[in-house]
């Protein structure tokens, strides 16, 4: 407003820009609280060395072991080993390239050289128009959901193999009691035959019934 001494004062509505910068806050209170690891990568080339990594949050340290001065600057690609899935691998930079998100599930290495699964959300994040300027990765450690699954695997496979097995060992004696029960569903075999098959019989019912048990 024009003051009488000929100073002029303005006034501008930054009200916005406040809600944004309260907005930025929270965002980035999420982020570097967030228990899931969160990587945030240049948009440079996807051949090597890859693209370089510019923020990693607390849960990235935590779960890979390096410190945010020692990974910033490299590729995620440092988490790669000789186990890590090279099928995978492919599929991620196929859906990189057509600025698509993607989902895997890979083996990882920690600074100290101890493998984890990590199960990887990417996406590239694009301007208004349409050109990626960053990727975006939230990473979780799901190494204990995979030997937990590795275990029952395990177990199940034990379990046919017993199966298998005892099947077999269980036809055996039921083969040898129905061809005894044919012999004795036949007229002319005498009484005294009979009791000798019934005999049999029962030796075999024993020995399935001892099998199941078992």
């Amino acid at each position: 407003y024009p003051a009488e001494d000929g100073l002029s004062v303005y006034f501008k509505d930054i009200s916005n820009r406040k809600k944004e910068e309260e907005y930025l806050r929270l965002l980035e209170s999420v982020v570097t609280n967030a228990t899931d690891a969160i990587i945030i990568t240049e948009a440079t080339s996807l051949a090597l060395p890859g693209p370089k990594i510019i923020y990693v949050n607390d849960a990235f340290c935590k779960m890979t072991g390096y410190s945010k001065e020692e990974i910033l600057g490299y590729s995620p690609r440092l988490l790669q080993g000789p186990k890590t899935d090279k099928n995978e691998l492919a599929i991620l930079r196929t859906a990189l390239e057509k600025k698509e998100a993607c989902e895997i599930e890979v083996i990882n290495y920690r600074k100290t050289g101890e493998e984890y699964w990590v199960s990887m959300a990417i996406a590239p994040i694009v301007d208004k128009n349409g050109t990626i300027t960053h990727f975006l990765s939230i990473e979780r450690d799901i190494t204990s959901q995979k030997s937990s699954l590795l275990f029952i695997e395990n177990q199940n496979k034990t379990l046919r193999e017993i199966a298998w097995k005892q099947s077999h060992l269980v036809r055996a004696p039921l083969a040898r009691i129905l061809g005894l029960i044919n012999l004795m569903n036949n007229h002319t075999v005498g009484e005294e035959e009979k009791n000798i098959l019934l005999s049999h019989v029962k030796t075999s019912a024993t020995e399935l019934d001892n099998t199941i048990r078992e």
